[in-house]
């Protein structure tokens, strides 16, 4: 589990970030959310433009996620 506003989002490759299918974007008003995609993972994240392209490129800060065995 990671919070949606923990995830740093953009439309280009950087140094240790992870592509991710971009499934839609939708306005919020004041803010975007995206719906993203990587496999089996499914990620909702939030920006500030609309996402240019099929593929974001996210930060997903360890100290941040929390996983959980079922």
């Amino acid at each position: 589990m990671i919070r949606v506003e923990s995830i740093s989002v953009t439309s280009e490759a950087t140094p240790g970030n992870l592509p991710f299918e971009v499934e839609g974007c939708l306005y919020l008003g004041d803010k975007w959310e995206y719906r993203l995609k990587r496999g089996d993972i499914r990620l909702r994240a939030q920006g500030a433009k609309a996402l240019a392209g099929a593929t974001a490129h996210c930060s997903l800060p360890a100290a941040d996620t929390w996983l959980f065995n079922p």
